[in-house]
């Protein structure tokens, strides 16, 4: 439980290492999409190349106005990253949490982000027996005082999911116990249903992220966002540096 796996996808360290041509390495590793990229998205980033003397928007705005038409969110509830990773760092280093809850087996990337910031960590054991499931009452009652408990829905690698109902029953613990939910969505678009990002922005101390990775196959162009209520979106940019999302991410 407190091994730290690195990460898959690292097809040209292993094309390099057995002398291969990573065009003939199928990967398993790295859950992202298979099917080409789109050909809207290659004539744009082929459109954008022009631009590349100019520096893009430091802050995505035009990106974040039109993402948050198509979540019925308003831009300033928005923040956007270079990748959904770049924002957990971002996330924990606003936070400062003391003590943490994650569930295990999980993204391996919320360990070390709270460990950056010295948080107490516990875990979640998610037992195989029971299909790896994530029991809601064990979550809620797992809350503490202050806690920040970071859930992954559907959980990566399980793929277990969380129904939007119970995770709103879990969203309407927080408020009394002034903890701190992070709800990683970087697998939801199969089951937007579920989502709960429409509710984010309706309470304190809750952050919903999401990532462009998987689901639509752009992992090079590292695009994430999250969405949380003002207060946090400004403190998040206070800290976050500039510029951390490329012109060609804006694009997209």
């Amino acid at each position: 439980m407190k091994q730290i796996f690195e990460h898959g996808g690292n097809l040209k360290e292993i094309a390099d290492l057995f002398s291969l041509n990573h065009d003939k390495i199928i990967d398993f590793s790295a859950n992202v999409n298979p099917l080409p990229v789109p050909v809207e998205i290659v004539q744009a980033l082929k459109a954008e190349i022009k631009n590349i003397p100019m520096y893009p928007e430091h802050n995505a705005h035009a990106f974040r106005q039109k993402l948050g038409k198509y979540l019925n969110l308003d831009y300033g509830q928005i923040i956007a990253g270079n990748g959904s990773t770049e924002l957990i760092y971002l996330i924990v280093q606003v936070v400062q949490p003391q003590n943490a809850i994650i569930l295990a087996p999980t993204f391996s990337e919320y360990k070390r982000a709270l460990g950056n910031v010295g948080a107490k960590l516990s875990y979640l054991q998610l037992k195989e027996v029971n299909g790896f499931s994530v029991s809601v009452d064990a979550l809620i009652e797992s809350i503490g005082k202050k806690t920040m408990l970071i859930i992954c829905n559907p959980n990566n690698p399980t793929g277990q999911i969380i129904k939007q109902r119970q995770m709103i029953e879990i969203m309407r613990q927080t408020p009394d116990k002034e903890a701190i939910l992070l709800i990683d969505e970087a697998f939801i678009d199969m089951n937007l249903q579920e989502s709960v990002i429409k509710y984010a922005c309706l309470c304190k101390n809750i952050f919903v992220l999401r990532s462009m990775t998987k689901f639509f196959g752009l992992a090079g162009l590292r695009i994430g966002y999250a969405a949380a209520n003002r207060y946090w979106i400004n403190k998040l940019y206070k800290l976050q540096a500039p510029w951390t999302m490329n012109l060609f991410a804006q694009t997209v």
